[in-house]
């Protein structure tokens, strides 16, 4: 056993946090079958896409949870159009409605984004992908 000995102006503090479990990265689908289903084929998707839905996809990307933080687990973003200019936010608005009519994304609300779980497969799969398919 080992003694701290302290100042009387110093004070020791004991925390406790969970270890970090998860890897630094997620799981892109590669459009094969498993148990839970058929993922798409992300990099599929990314060459077929035209410079709106790249400019888009890219935004969404650069705003996702779980690539900003690799200890969130959701596939969840924000874009901010107030951040975007004018050519940007058009440029953003015609790609995210193409991306949403060949259902790779969909809007849960104003702004707010979530990107098909069998596309991009967070920690939180079966979360997300209920989430996913409570929205219209």
């Amino acid at each position: 056993m080992s003694q701290i000995t302290l100042e009387s102006n110093e004070e020791v503090t004991i925390s406790r946090k969970t270890k970090y479990e998860y890897p630094p990265y997620f799981m892109a689908g590669n459009g094969n079958k498993n148990k839970y289903g058929t993922s798409l084929n992300l990099i599929e998707y990314l060459c077929s896409f035209n410079k709106t839905e790249q400019f888009a996809f890219l935004k969404v990307i650069e705003k996702l949870d779980c690539i900003l933080d690799s200890r969130k687990k959701h596939n969840l973003c924000k874009v901010a159009m107030k951040e975007l200019t004018s050519s940007e936010q058009q440029k953003f608005k015609a790609g995210i409605s193409t991306l949403i009519k060949k259902g790779l994304v969909k809007r849960s609300k104003k702004e707010h984004y979530i990107i098909n779980p069998n596309l991009i497969i967070s920690k939180e799969y079966s979360t997300d992908l209920e989430k996913w398919n409570a929205i219209k």
